[in-house]
């Protein structure tokens, strides 16, 4: 099938890839339902300021014939004054994280039928475990408690040491 670019030019797309755009488009819906934006593979929704980002990232071995992708979450507090990336998040999973017996969880479909259900599915991750761990989250105080808890075992040492000299600042004011 030959899709028009924005731009005019032709692009020939193989069943993977209108798979993986068929995926994009309803895991997108949804998202759009929950007042995320989008931005290219990117969704994001500002809460009191922060940002919750949630990013489609396709594999460096995807071929023309196979996509292989897996999606990230962040958190980001505003008191950070760089307009950071899903990778630089105070919080960072990937959708593994939500998925039981999981850690890093990668998607494949390779042609046009391979996608049917998987945004189904995607969407009732979101819906079930990984936006009511963002919403849970994302303020300034629960990203601080996050640090300080167990679970905290997932933040770089950077991260967490920024988070915990947040939380002495909050507690300052």
């Amino acid at each position: 099938m030959v899709r028009r670019q924005k731009w005019g030019s032709e692009l020939e797309q193989s069943g993977a890839e209108l798979a993986f755009g068929d995926i994009v488009r309803e895991v997108g819906a949804y998202m759009k339902s929950r007042g995320y934006r989008k931005r290219a593979l990117t969704f994001s929704r500002f809460y009191d300021g922060n940002r919750a980002i949630v990013a489609f990232q396709r594999s460096v071995s995807n071929t023309g014939d196979r996509v292989k992708f897996t999606l990230n979450l962040g958190i980001i507090s505003a008191r950070t004054p760089d307009q950071l990336t899903v990778h630089e998040a105070h919080v960072l999973h990937r959708i593994g994280r939500f998925v039981p017996g999981q850690f890093d969880y990668w998607w494949e479909v390779y042609e046009k039928n391979d996608g049917e259900g998987l945004g189904a599915q995607i969407v009732a991750i979101f819906s079930e475990t990984a936006l009511p761990f963002i919403e849970g989250h994302v303020c300034d105080t629960a990203l601080v408690a996050y640090a300080e808890s167990e679970d905290a075992g997932s933040l770089d040492r950077r991260t967490r040491r920024d988070l915990l000299e947040m939380g002495s600042q909050l507690r300052a004011n």
